[in-house]
């Protein structure tokens, strides 16, 4: 298995499968992972007033990323490119949120 250490020393855990990434493009994007999490966290925990769905948000923004990884490096803006992809994740977690909120009030 694939491993990425985050900023509190949790792992998250990839699929098998994407082992197969060169390990220039791992560094590339353990780069990016070690320099943005915090603020992307923030981010996403003051837009979902929550810290476990942030989390997760960003866990998920980075297997994106691993499975993207060509179009991330490719990109004329990486960061922008993950930034984004934690909007939309972000967004789909608020959807959620709001599905159930209606069965609960």
């Amino acid at each position: 298995l694939l491993a990425v250490r985050d900023i509190n020393h949790k792992y998250i855990v990839v699929e098998r499968r994407l082992c197969m990434i060169d390990q220039d493009k791992l560094n590339f994007l353990e780069k990016i992972y070690m320099e943005e999490v915090p603020n992307m966290l923030r981010y996403a925990e003051i837009l979902l007033s929550s810290y476990p769905l942030a989390e997760d948000a960003v866990q998920n923004t980075f297997k994106i990323a691993l499975e993207k990884i060509d179009d991330v490096i490719n990109s004329p803006k990486p960061v922008g490119w993950i930034k984004n992809t934690l909007k939309n994740e972000i967004r789909q977690k608020y959807r959620e949120q709001k599905k159930w909120q209606k069965y609960i009030t």
